[in-house]
C-alpha cells in the first residue's frame, strides 16, 4: 500500500516493460489496460505457433536469458537515475537490492548474469546485493533494506527460449490447449528509497503470507486471496487514509479470479462504486519477480493511497 504516513519514502523511480515512452507514459498505459503484448515475428512456442508476448521491443531478438536480464535491471536503473537528474540535478549512490527469477539461484545462470551486468554502466551503485523471488518478494524486501538511500530493483522476463521452455515444462505455456494460462512479458523496476520526506511518495508497507495444501484433483487453486486477505485487513483499519486505486496482478487464470473473489468478499471498501480496480497484467501479461515493484511503480505515480495486491503460486 503507498500513501502518506511513516517509513521509506520514493525518491525517484524507473521502469521498463513492453510499453512504449518515458515512465509517465508507460504508467498510463498499464493503468489504462489495453493489450499491449503480440506474437513473436520468429519465436514458436509448444503448439507450433509464434507466441504471443509482451516483450520490450527494443529487445526482441536477444535470446540469451542472463543477457536479457542484465539489460532489464540495468534499463530500470538508467531510468531511476535519468528520473533523479530531471529531478534534482545530480544521481544519488546507495547501494541496491536487487529481485531476480527464482531459478537466478543456478550458479551457472547467476554467473552469466554477473558477466553480462559488469558489462553496463551501474555508475551510482556503491554495491549490490542479489534476492531470488517470484512478484511478491519484490513487496516484501521493502522491510529488509538495512538503510537509506537505497536502490531497490527487480527484473525478469518470461519471453526468452529458455524461459518459454521452462515454463512449457511447468505447464503454464499459454497455448491452443491452456488458452487461460498468462501471457508470458518481461518488465524492470527500479526504485530509490531515502527518507519519508522523500519527493514522490511515502510509503505504508505491509505484507502477508499464506498457503493452502495442494490437492491432487485440483492442484492450482494458489492462495484464494488468504494472504492478500490478511494483509488487506491489517491495512485498512479504521484511521486507514480512504483508498483511491487498487492495483492486482490477477491474470486470466481461474486460481486468480477466485482470489480477488476471496479478497473482495466481505469488505466493502474493495466493492466501492467509484473505487477503480487495476490490472497491468491485461496491458503487458506476467512479467514474474518483476511484478510487485512495476505495480508499486505504478501506485506511486497516482495521488491518494493505493492498495498494491501480488501473489505468487
Amino acid at each position: 500500500m503507498s500513501g502518506g504516513g511513516a517509513g521509506p519514502g520514493i525518491a525517484a523511480l524507473g521502469l521498463v516493460t513492453p510499453a512504449p515512452g518515458g515512465i509517465a507514459a508507460q504508467a498510463a498505459a498499464l493503468i489504462e489496460g489495453r493489450p499491449l503484448f503480440e506474437r513473436h515475428p520468429r519465436w514458436i512456442g509448444g503448439d507450433g505457433q509464434r507466441q504471443v508476448m509482451g516483450f520490450v521491443p527494443e529487445l526482441r531478438d536477444i535470446a540469451d536469458y542472463p543477457t536479457r536480464l542484465a539489460l532489464l535491471a540495468h534499463r530500470a536503473f538508467d531510468a531511476c537515475r535519468q528520473d533523479q537528474l530531471a529531478r534534482s540535478g545530480r544521481v544519488m549512490p546507495a547501494p541496491m537490492l536487487l529481485l531476480l527469477p527464482p531459478v537466478l539461484r543456478d550458479a551457472g545462470l547467476q554467473a552469466a548474469f554477473r558477466n553480462a551486468a559488469m558489462a553496463l554502466d551501474f555508475s551510482g551503485v556503491t554495491q549490490v546485493q542479489l534476492a531470488f523471488g517470484e512478484a511478491p518478494a519484490g513487496l516484501a524486501l521493502l522491510r529488509q533494506l538495512p538503510a537509506l538511500p537505497h536502490y531497490l530493483a527487480a527484473a525478469d522476463t518470461l519471453v526468452t527460449p529458455f524461459a518459454m521452455d521452462m515454463r512449457l515444462v511447468q505447464g503454464l505455456a499459454r497455448d491452443r490447449a491452456h488458452p487461460w494460462n498468462p501471457v508470458p512479458a518481461e518488465a524492470g523496476a527500479c526504485l530509490l528509497l531515502a527518507g519519508a520526506a522523500a519527493p514522490l511518495r511515502a510509503l505504508v508497507p505491509a505484507a502477508a503470507v499464506a498457503e493452502e495444501a495442494e490437492r491432487l484433483a485440483d492442484p492450482r487453486r494458489g492462495l484464494l486471496g488468504c494472504g492478500l486477505g490478511a494483509a488487506i485487513d491489517a491495512l485498512l483499519a479504521p484511521a486507514a487514509a480512504p483508498l483511491s486505486m487498487v492495483l492486482s496482478d490477477a491474470t486470466g487464470e481461474r486460481w486468480r479470479a477466485e482470489e480477488v473473489g476471496v479478497v473482495r468478499s466481505g469488505r466493502a471498501v474493495l466493492n466501492a462504486d467509484d473505487l477503480p480496480w487495476h490490472f497491468p497484467a491485461q496491458a503487458m501479461g506476467d512479467a514474474g519477480a518483476a511484478t510487485g515493484l512495476v505495480a508499486l511503480a505504478l501506485a506511486c505515480m497516482r495521488p491518494g493511497a493505493s492498495l498494491v495486491l501480488t501473489s505468487g503460486r
